[in-house]
């Protein structure tokens, strides 16, 4: 003996003007017999219309999808009709077991009244079961949306479906809103919000609830790049926001409030500020350091220093966080910019250029190039094998050399190469050293003890790039003692600095020329045990 069943047996009808409600059904074949009960096939069908008897109209009969457990098949036929056959020929239904029918996307008819489904199967009398269609309490089966977070400005898809309800509202932000008994909606919040959906009917409502967050406001980055600039230079500022409503740079302006860049010029030490802003929020500040560094002109220097007339030198320099450069020299002068570091020239006498950095704190360097014959380097070293002797070397750029040596002040001048060495024998007497390169001089002095073992000075040179004689350069002084105490003092002009110590290495700039003769000397005097070495020199 086969029962059917069919479940739900009481479904809400769909109130007119809407989308109806949507059941599944599932019909249950069960054998409460003793013994199997061959079962081969089923047939069951609704009727469609829209009265009480019917349970879905002809609109929505051919929507109806059937499916049945496994071990069956199941088809229909677009009105209304459904067959059901087992997979295995010759199927016995055994005693107290049962199979199952589904019908999805039943959509109910809007009248109140018992619907039949009638049911047919072999060895089995015709037979219905019934479903009553009643004025139901609304009720949301589901009311979700994803994502369940966003970031402001982004979107929110809510959805739902409900049954029984004749109307359904939605409560958003901006108010109470008719939507759909079954549908979805985007929504945009601008701050975290509770989103209710009502469905009415003619029952009490139903109410669900969903919260769509939106996310706390915060700045994820804020730089500036480059952070060290030369005066003007221009920066660009890069941020990265989440959940403001609006941005602003200090200095600057309104920006985008999500994203962007902003590239501005720099003029002074400054710190960007940006601020995040939404209402109800406390405003988010981030800031981003831009420092001007100063000008750094480290280094001026020419290849060649000395040259021949009519020939050309190059001038190199090495300098950081300037804006660029201006060269100038007596009666001339030359702009350039900042990528520069060198520049070709060719003066037709020596010539004194300044090179001046622009940009913070500007600085400026001087630099001398000799044109014609050049001391560049005038010096002595002794050898304890030889007591009472120096060697006196030299070096003289583009020109030609004359030394005099002797006791008298004014020893005559021979010509000598340009570059070489030669012994002088030291006596009780002071001896004296001219070197002549072009029409320039310059004179050593030298006096003091000659005795073996006595203080002595093991080497002293005077060296100068652009030469010994060449106005507004550099120079350098070095000196090894040995045997006593050192003291000594180097001149330029009204400038006066002492020197001390067994060895030294002192820098030097050579000034304008001074009393009417005199560009810089100095002296240096080794003292110890009574004996003393000393030797003067002088640059015309």
């Amino acid at each position: 003996m086969l029962r059917f069943e069919i479940s739900p047996d009481r479904v809400s009808r769909s109130h007119p003007g809407g989308v109806p409600d949507v059941v599944s059904l599932r019909l249950t074949v069960t054998n409460t017999g003793a013994l199997p009960v061959p079962f081969d096939r089923l047939v069951f069908g609704l009727v469609p219309g829209d009265g009480p008897a019917e349970l879905t109209d002809e609109e929505h009969v051919g929507a109806i999808v059937a499916a049945a457990q496994p071990g069956w098949y199941v088809r229909g036929d677009d009105a209304g009709g459904f067959s059901a056959v087992p997979r295995v020929p010759g199927f016995h239904l055994a005693a107290g077991a049962s199979v199952g029918f589904d019908l999805h996307d039943v959509a109910v008819n809007g009248a109140t009244g018992t619907a039949t489904i009638a049911i047919g199967a072999p060895g089995a009398h015709a037979a219905t079961v019934t479903v009553v269609k009643e004025n139901g309490r609304p009720h949301i089966e589901f009311f979700e949306g994803l994502p369940t977070e966003i970031e402001l400005g982004d979107e929110c898809v809510l959805r739902w479906r409900t049954t029984g309800a004749s109307h359904c509202t939605l409560v958003t932000p901006d108010g109470t809103l008719p939507v759909e008994r079954t549908g979805s909606a985007r929504v945009q919040p601008t701050t975290t919000y509770t989103y209710r959906l009502i469905a009415e009917g003619d029952g009490p409502p139903d109410t669900r609830p969903f919260e769509v967050v939106v996310a706390g406001m915060r700045i994820d980055d804020f730089r500036a790049g480059p952070d060290r600039v030369a005066l003007g230079d221009r920066t660009t500022l890069r941020w990265l926001i989440s959940g403001a409503a609006s941005a602003t740079v200090e200095p600057g302006g309104p920006v985008n409030r999500q994203h962007g860049t902003l590239t501005v010029p720099v003029h002074e030490d400054t710190d960007f500020t940006l601020t995040a802003t939404r209402p109800g929020l406390i405003p988010v500040v981030a800031s981003a350091p831009v420092t001007v560094v100063p000008v750094d002109l480290r280094d001026l220097t020419a290849d060649p220093p000395v040259i021949p007339p009519g020939e050309s030198t190059t001038l190199h320099w090495d300098a950081a966080w300037s804006t660029g450069y201006r060269l100038a020299w007596p009666g001339g002068a030359v702009d350039l910019d900042r990528e520069a570091t060198s520049y070709p020239l060719r003066p037709a006498a020596t010539t004194t250029y300044t090179l001046t950095a622009a940009g913070l704190r500007p600085r400026s360097r001087e630099l001398t190039v000799a044109v014609g014959a050049a001391l560049t380097r005038l010096g002595l070293s002794t050898d304890p094998a030889r007591p009472g002797a120096v060697l006196l070397h030299w070096q003289v750029r583009c020109g030609e050399a004359r030394l005099g040596t002797g006791t008298t002040a004014e020893p005559p001048l021979a010509p000598v190469p340009a570059e070489d060495s030669r012994w002088l024998t030291l006596g009780p007497r002071p001896t004296y050293v001219r070197m002549l390169a072009g029409d320039r001089e310059t004179r050593l002095i030298l006096a003091g003890a000659t005795a073996p073992g006595g203080p002595r000075f093991g080497s002293f040179d005077l060296t100068a790039p652009a030469g010994l004689t060449t106005p507004r350069t550099s120079a350098t002084v070095r000196w090894s003692a040995e045997g006593g105490t050192v003291s000594g003092t180097v001149r330029d002009g009204d400038r006066s600095e002492p020197l001390s110590g067994g060895t030294g290495d002192r820098p030097a700039f050579i000034g304008a020329r001074v009393a009417h003769r005199t560009l810089w000397a100095g002296n240096l005097m080794v003292e110890g045990g009574g004996a003393y070495a000393a030797l003067d020199w002088e640059v015309l």
